[in-house]
């Protein structure tokens, strides 16, 4: 990461997004034996040339699995649903799942360091994964967001 910080680009290489969410799923599916997860890629117009970027495989790939892995344990049916979507012709991932949602004062330091939500209390964590995903996306001009539904958690990553 400091390499990354400091403008080194020899950590970067054309990846495809899908390739690394199928490597993120099959981590947390061997992991947890009692994941489930829905897969879901909506038809999108150049699907084959949004799903490459320049990118480090291996950040992106601890950015996927902390995510499925936060979906998966704060879920209420240890489900999760990733969808590939098209937003402003660029691709985005959804992680959602059902549960618990964080309150609007949580949501406003979701990705500070040590931050734990009421949801976590009997849960084993530092509080450092989210911040953790988020620095890994900056140093690529990556979004996170995360918002409320209808008792759903989604963290999106635009790129």
């Amino acid at each position: 990461m400091s390499k990354l910080d400091n403008g080194n680009k020899s950590f970067v290489e054309k990846i495809r997004i899908d390739e690394v969410l199928y490597n993120s799923i099959e981590k947390i599916s061997t992991d947890y034996a009692n994941f489930k997860v829905n897969f879901n890629i909506d038809i999108i117009e150049n699907l084959e040339d949004l799903l490459e970027i320049d990118c480090n495989q291996n950040l992106l790939e601890i950015v996927f699995t902390n995510l499925l892995k936060n979906a998966y344990l704060y879920s209420d049916n240890k489900a999760v649903s990733v969808h590939l979507i098209e937003v402003n012709k660029r691709i985005a991932v959804q992680f959602s799942n059902s549960g618990e949602t964080l309150t609007d004062k949580e949501q406003l330091n979701l990705f500070m360091p040590f931050m734990r939500g009421n949801n976590a209390k009997h849960k084993n964590g530092l509080g450092l994964g989210l911040k953790i995903v988020q620095r890994i996306l900056t140093v690529y001009g990556i979004k996170v967001s995360y918002q409320t539904s209808n008792n759903m958690n989604v963290f999106t990553i635009q790129f």
